[in-house]
């Protein structure tokens, strides 16, 4: 299925569900302008990447950045290999992979058939992904820890659910990485263990100063979702962490 395009700032941007790019879109939007200093060439991790938009956001502000963007869902993967060739980005690492604490296949859940899938909460964890009307397949997964074998710049850490695996799997990378934004997905099935004050606690011992910002889930769900959220009570938090000093 071919991707229809939207304008994002100076670029084209292919999409598949039209009120999920405009979401995404208007979520970036809404975010502080990122601020990597002075390098014109960070490394930055773009770890659930869609379709492309916080690499968009990234590029319009550092042309030279060198991303690694991890997205396992199939259709979001054309969609965001379209926009890196369409809007000619270069040094953009493009793996159709999700992030796990090991390397293999895991499940993955979520809208994956349709003929204009939302899959922005398409996840390898049932207590996110799986929502009555999703589906089940498989997906590879990788550490993380493998691609922070250098300093980085930026994380970007949006995983559906998997963030406290992939945050306890690179904790030992953690002096590594200078900034990075975690979004925290609590449902009642995962809560207390995967929690935003679990993960905030790991984030200040492992040397970070940590902010906290919640997402306003009426904007961030579809309204076919409203039978699950209020079934699960679902919260998703931003923890923006930067290293000390």
């Amino acid at each position: 299925m071919d991707p229809e395009f939207i304008a994002f700032k100076k670029f084209r941007l292919a999409y598949v569900n039209y009120q999920g790019a405009l979401a995404m879109c208007q979520e970036i939007l809404a975010q502080p302008v990122l601020d990597l200093g002075d390098d014109p060439a960070p490394y930055v991790i773009d770890a659930g990447a869609n379709i492309g938009v916080f690499t968009l956001a990234v590029k319009l502000r550092y042309p030279k950045a060198r991303i690694v963007c991890f997205e396992p869902d199939p259709v979001a993967f054309d969609a965001l290999t379209r926009n890196v060739i369409e809007n000619d980005l270069s040094d953009v690492t493009l793996l159709p992979k999700a992030l796990s604490a090991v390397d293999g296949d895991c499940p993955w859940y979520g809208e994956l058939q349709g003929r204009s899938p939302d899959g922005r909460g398409n996840s390898t964890l049932a207590a996110w992904g799986e929502r009555g009307y999703t589906q089940k397949s498989t997906v590879p997964c990788v550490r993380l820890s493998t691609y922070c074998n250098e300093p980085v710049d930026f994380l970007k850490l949006d995983v559906e659910g998997a963030e406290g695996a992939v945050l306890h799997e690179t904790a030992s990378c953690f002096g590594r990485i200078r900034r990075l934004d975690v979004e925290v997905h609590e449902t009642r099935q995962t809560f207390p263990e995967h929690s935003v004050a679990n993960l905030r606690r790991l984030m200040l011992d492992s040397g970070f100063d940590v902010s906290s910002e919640a997402r306003d889930m009426n904007f961030a769900l579809p309204q076919k979702l409203a039978a699950w959220q209020a079934a699960q009570s679902p919260k998703q938090t931003v923890l923006r962490c930067r290293r000390r000093g």
